[in-house]
């Protein structure tokens, strides 16, 4: 814990920042009062000042993407690190209430499991000398998406938007030894299936508003395929925001191939079966034993079609004592656990205060958060 001081603030906020979609509420809440894309659009060099000054300077998530053709579009968390903070601060001030006053709330707010220490020493100090929270509690998004699970000891495969992580939680404590992480995720599986869609079709998806059609599809009518699967994927017709038209069939079942093979969109060469049987073989097999093997999946990724079937049967071929179940299809899952995670009667004993980050500097956040 941070301090045996007693904390006494007003009710927690909670922030799931995702590479995707940042989803912003109360801690005791079910569901975040907020979403919002994790993208910033600035004024392109050719943009007018008067335009500039009557409409700002930035635009977050889907108001930047309608602006896309003036405007150029970062999105601050890249590969799982947060590469722009300033884009990143504007983005949690953006969906966060007017009307909140952040100094006197405790904050959570998620972090990768794989998550280095000078990342973790930038997010405090822009959320406290920024900001200005009172208070910090920075979790790991795989506990979270399974914390309303009655167990508290399983393997936990996160699939998010920008990387894949395998996370073995021992009575709610990551075992950090056995962690495995892929950097492939939904957004991957996303710009394999517009690149297919070019190569194979004659599209030309380029533009951001495409992409995001390109992911909607994919979403709802992407399924992973089976050796012994006879589901056929039949041509569908798809509209684009300029109302021009495309067809995809094959290329839905085939683009979420990356997260088995992905070399086809990085130089990692082992896929997911691999990492899970790579996190189980550093697992004492007592635990194994324990736990029956149970590997639970979840993140926004998690909901392509067939991925528990195709997984089990793959990562069969690697170890015997693995039970694969998706938790949940709830893309809020990770933002939930957090709330149920602030209603602990000792959730104060897991922040970091304002007056211990300054007194005793960034060590304390190792301390506490590990």
């Amino acid at each position: 814990t941070s301090s045996n001081r007693p904390i006494v603030l007003e009710r927690p906020l909670v922030i799931d920042n995702g590479s995707y979609r940042v989803r912003f509420g109360w801690g005791g809440d079910f569901a975040p009062t907020a979403t919002t894309r994790n993208i910033v659009g600035r004024w392109r060099a050719e943009a007018s000042e008067a335009w500039q000054e009557a409409l700002g300077s930035k635009f977050i998530g889907d108001v930047a993407i309608d602006r896309h053709a003036t405007l150029n579009l970062h999105s601050p968390i890249r590969d799982g690190r947060i590469t722009n903070w300033e884009n990143m601060r504007d983005v949690w001030s953006d969906v966060m209430d007017d009307d909140v006053d952040v100094t006197q709330h405790p904050v959570l707010i998620t972090e990768h499991v794989t998550i280095d220490r000078k990342q973790r020493e930038r997010m405090a100090e822009v959320l406290f000398e920024s900001l200005r929270f009172p208070a910090i509690c920075l979790c790991n998004q795989s506990k979270l998406s399974s914390y309303s699970n009655n167990q508290s000891s399983f393997i936990v495969i996160n699939c998010g938007y920008d990387v894949t992580e395998v996370v073995p939680l021992f009575e709610g404590h990551v075992l950090t030894h056995a962690v495995s992480r892929l950097d492939v995720g939904g957004r991957h599986v996303t710009e394999y299936l517009a690149r297919l869609a070019n190569t194979e079709r004659g599209c030309n998806l380029v533009t951001t508003p495409e992409v995001e059609v390109v992911n909607s599809i994919k979403e709802e009518f992407a399924f992973l395929r089976t050796a012994d699967s006879d589901k056929q994927a039949i041509d569908k017709e798809f509209e684009l925001p300029d109302g021009r038209t495309i067809k995809l069939g094959d290329e839905l079942t085939r683009c979420g191939e990356v997260l088995f093979n992905p070399g086809v969109v990085t130089s990692q060469e082992q896929g997911l079966p691999q990492l899970v049987s790579n996190t189980i073989n550093k697992l004492d097999p007592d635990f194994v034993a324990e736990t029956g093997g149970l590997v639970y999946i979840t993140g926004g990724a998690s909901g392509l079609g067939g991925l528990e079937e195709r997984l089990q049967k793959e990562v069969d071929c690697y170890v015997t004592d693995a039970v694969v179940q998706l938790l949940s299809r709830d893309e809020n899952a990770a933002w939930i656990g957090g709330s149920l995670f602030t209603e602990q009667s000792n959730f104060c004993h897991y922040c970091v205060t304002e007056d211990d980050y300054f007194e005793q500097g960034p060590r304390i956040l190792h301390r506490v958060f590990c």
